[in-house]
């Protein structure tokens, strides 16, 4: 996964990537544009989001080990936009290996649940068994797909909006603007 790889760990790398393509195969007003259209879908996520209050997120993209997503990563930065409280942002590693104790301790409200596709077992299934994890209980697992989300690049933006979507589903129940 190029993610892993280290190529893109922020919002701004990936802008910078997507500038510098647009520039090399002579595309830059169209780079521009996609750029623009990304900064209004993280806008309108910000918006949405604004008076939500911050949820405790798990975001992990493996079962054995449980590997998540940490600090210091594009998706991390994503989290944050979407306010969320990432529980594996106290980790030293972008991608940290989580203890099922660590995790159950920590009360995640919301499991994003990538899995990399390498476990038999969906992520909903492999949860089940922990009930004293809040988003388990409340059934507040999620699967996502990986592409686009776990591939930085310039649909971020709609990665952003589909994780907000998931962490603060009454922020996007109504139309823009209208009372919550």
């Amino acid at each position: 996964c190029s993610v892993m790889r280290g190529r893109a760990d922020s919002l701004a790398q990936i802008e910078d990537g997507t500038a510098a393509v647009g520039r090399r195969v002579v595309r830059a007003p169209q780079a521009s544009a996609m750029l623009a259209r990304l900064h209004a879908q993280i806008d309108a996520v910000r918006q949405r989001v604004a008076g939500a209050r911050p949820v405790r997120v798990l975001m992990p993209v493996g079962h054995e080990p449980i590997i998540a997503v940490g600090p210091h990563t594009y998706l991390d930065e994503l989290l944050r936009i979407a306010r969320a409280d990432n529980i594996a942002d106290a980790a030293a590693e972008q991608w940290p290996r989580l203890s099922l104790e660590y995790i159950i301790a920590t009360r995640p409200d919301v499991i994003l649940d990538g899995q990399m596709g390498s476990e038999a077992t969906p992520p909903e299934r492999f949860w089940e068994a922990y009930a004293a994890i809040p988003a388990v209980r409340n059934h507040r697992v999620y699967g996502y797909p990986q592409d686009p989300i776990l591939h930085p690049g310039p649909r971020v933006g709609t990665s952003l909006e589909m994780l907000a979507k998931l962490i603060h589903p009454r922020a996007f129940a109504s139309a823009p603007g209208a009372a919550q």
